[in-house]
């Protein structure tokens, strides 16, 4: 199940097993499916996806090498430990680091969207 408060328009969840686009949020999630048209669905019914590495071609990042992916300045290593994919921010002039392990497709979104300003949308 996911938690309502992490999910934004444009996001991609998973509905009866298949990934869907939330199209819209009301009081509950409306969904952009072929089967169904406009479906309005229950939170409860929601999982997020998995990050993956066809999750990530699709949205148009490049695959640098087997566990790195890049897309403008925004760089995800893959974790061969976790299986999740790591966002590292720098501080300039400074050994600190900040990491920040994404799992989730619809976490990735909302990340890209606050960091870099753009939606991620699938790539044709």
């Amino acid at each position: 199940m996911i938690d309502p408060n992490e999910i934004m328009m444009g996001n991609w969840v998973s509905y009866d097993g298949n990934p869907y686009r939330v199209i819209g949020i009301h009081s509950v999630p409306i969904l952009d499916t072929i089967l169904y048209g406009i479906g309005v669905v229950e939170w409860n019914d929601l999982d997020p996806i998995l990050l993956d590495e066809e999750w990530l071609l699709k949205f148009g990042f490049d695959k640098e090498d087997s566990l790195t992916f890049k897309k403008d300045w925004f760089e995800l290593w893959g974790s061969s430990y976790s299986g999740d994919y790591q966002l590292r921010i720098y501080k300039v002039g400074n050994d600190y680091e900040k990491i920040i392990n994404i799992k989730y497709v619809h976490t990735l979104q909302n990340l890209y969207k606050s960091l870099i300003g753009d939606k991620l949308e699938i790539q044709e």
